[in-house]
């Protein structure tokens, strides 16, 4: 995941032309052995998924104009919108899109959130903010017939955009899940975008 240091860079996005601009240079995200699986986002933060062709892996980004002036709102607030959900195994890899709804406290310093209706469970999201990003942990819920085992988990992201009306991030987790008793390895990462409602 990149997460664009607006305070030491201008950094600007653009959905259309598949790039980002770092303090006025260009940066394109593809090349002849990568190609873009999904996107998604707006003029304050994005999220995309990118393919190599020559290394059968996956890339993930999620950035965009971190907000400058953070709220202090004690209340709670929700975000609303979507998630790249991707999952690999040994044997395949598939991506879907999901609906995502955080709920976050800045007088708390707290983020929560699902990450919904993936074949392998839900994305329970709990994390800490610091300044105007937030780092912590995911979990699975079972789902459909699914088990996850444990197994190293992060999320991590930013606030985006004029008093923060955008959320975006990454998340990812290496285990194993258990269906019909077959056990396979599985790493699971995706990346989410949200606006505040």
């Amino acid at each position: 995941m990149v997460i664009a240091d607006s305070q030491s860079h201008k950094v600007t996005t653009n959905l259309k032309e598949n790039s980002i601009v770092v303090d006025g240079t260009e940066i394109s995200l593809t090349d002849d052995n990568k190609f873009l699986m999904d996107k998604g986002g707006n003029e304050n933060a994005m999220m995309a998924m990118y393919y190599d062709i020559s290394t059968h892996q996956a890339m993930f980004f999620a950035g965009g104009q971190l907000t400058q002036e953070m709220p202090t709102n004690k209340e709670d607030i929700t975000y609303k919108g979507e998630a790249i959900d991707a999952a690999q195994s040994k044997a395949a890899y598939a991506s879907v899109r999901l609906p995502a709804t955080f709920t976050v406290n800045f007088h708390d310093k707290k983020l929560s959130g699902k990450i919904g209706n993936a074949p392998h469970g839900n994305v329970v999201v709990e994390a800490d903010i610091t300044g105007n990003t937030f780092k912590g942990e995911h979990k699975f819920d079972a789902g459909q017939g699914v088990h996850h085992a444990t197994g190293s988990a992060y999320v991590e992201g930013g606030f985006y955009g004029e008093g923060a009306s955008d959320i975006a991030g990454a998340y990812a987790r290496q285990g194993t899940y258990t269906n019909n008793g077959v056990e396979t390895d599985l790493a699971t990462h995706g990346v989410f975008h949200a606006e505040k409602q």
